[in-house]
């Protein structure tokens, strides 16, 4: 017996060795609760119950952190998260950063699922921390005020950052007299990766998926944009923009506003009306279908289906792989990329008959712990294929 017990004592240590563990704080927002809980469990009754939404977890635990913290939202009656959210007034570092992750899982719209709506406001998400992951979100806004209404705004950081949306989607819902932006980017020192995301109906006379004024370096790759506006991308910050790997479509001007100096992004392996960079596959305004051959339902109001429509399409295997360098391997739905990577947010499943589109394999249920592994949790994999 006593053998046996330093057996696994050792075995315990060569563990422990190999795989060290850390601190995590869990927080959960969960439309159903009432407000007031301190948000250490998903119930809905108690002192210890959801916050109601995410700017009441803001104003709770906005801290200096000294481990990582990730709050876990839903909507189990389908209840949107109406209140503007700022983050701000952390102290974030690479190791300890905030981490907000929704429960969207299958890459098409779905309002049974946590919705951050705030309806007609300038900016639903200000983003003002230097270490942030938004992953697995939706988010909607409604502009028929004279609002610009960003979905995201990304602002405030300081010369050491980086900032993460992934596994996302973002849409527009309103007037086409007023302006909706996915994503708003406007600080100079700003390092944002954007990846397997998925931004469409941004109405509006100056409406864009993403618009980067100022920032230091920007990388959005494998993101499908229909922005039904007059940017897919405007470039604010010429070399500085890396766009590769990604589906731009329908706008009224240009997919990619490069003027300063023209054409000077890193662009390569994209799907557009017009061909973006080097290895470019040209979607030509829909004028010979290619847009519907090459997704499989993107008319539906609200709840359009980007997922690769088959082998035939325009943007299976169209990609390069691994663009991120390790960043990620998977794509909107958690299914693993295979050579070569589709453009946009869907890899293309020919290994197995047809699923229900956008369906997603099955994934190992989130378990309410206090400690994590860092091989799980560490800033390089939640940034990763965490």
């Amino acid at each position: 017996m006593t053998k046996l017990i330093k057996i696994l004592g050792i075995v315990i240590l060569i563990y422990v060795l190999a795989f060290p563990c850390y601190a995590l704080t869990e927080r959960y927002v969960n439309t159903d609760s009432p407000a007031g809980g301190d948000g250490t469990t998903n119930g809905v009754s108690g002192t210890t119950r959801a916050y109601n939404n995410l700017a009441e977890w803001e104003a709770d635990e906005d801290a200096v952190l000294t481990e990582p913290h990730i709050v876990y939202c839903s909507a189990p009656s389908g209840t949107d998260d109406t209140a503007a959210l700022n983050i701000a007034g952390w102290a974030t570092t690479a190791a300890n950063y905030i981490h907000i992750k929704g429960n969207q899982t299958t890459g098409i719209w779905d309002d049974s699922k946590y919705v951050h709506n705030v309806g007609d406001t300038n900016s639903q998400m200000l983003i003002g921390e230097d270490f942030v992951v938004i992953e697995d979100f939706q988010s909607v806004g409604t502009a028929t005020g004279g609002n610009a209404n960003y979905r995201m705004f990304v602002l405030s950081q300081v010369a050491s950052n980086s900032i993460t949306i992934k596994d996302s989607i973002l849409r527009g819902r309103g007037s086409t007299s007023n302006s909706h932006c996915g994503i708003q980017i406007n600080n100079a020192q700003a390092n944002v990766s954007i990846y397997n995301v998925i931004i469409y109906d941004m109405i509006g006379s100056d409406g864009r998926a993403v618009n980067v004024q100022a920032a230091t370096g920007v990388t959005i790759l494998n993101t499908t944009m229909k922005p039904h506006a007059t940017y897919g991308i405007n470039n604010g910050i010429g070399s500085g923009l890396t766009v590769m790997n990604c589906a731009i479509f329908d706008t009224s001007f240009r997919d990619l506003y490069d003027p300063t100096p023209a054409n000077s992004s890193v662009s390569s392996y994209n799907a557009a009306d017009d061909v973006l960079g080097s290895n470019g596959v040209a979607l030509n305004n829909n004028a010979g279908g290619e847009w519907d051959a090459s997704f499989t339902d993107i008319s539906s109001s609200g709840v359009s289906d980007f997922s690769v429509k088959d082998t035939d399409s325009l943007v299976y295997d169209a990609g390069t792989d691994d663009p991120g360098n390790g960043l990620y391997s998977d794509d909107i739905t958690g299914f693993t990329r295979t050579t070569n990577w589709d453009i946009g947010a869907f890899e293309y499943d020919d290994s197995a008959p047809p699923a229900p589109s956008g369906a997603k394999p099955p994934t190992q249920a989130i378990i309410n712990i206090t400690w994590a592994c860092d091989e799980i949790y560490s800033w390089g994999m939640i940034n990763g294929e965490g």
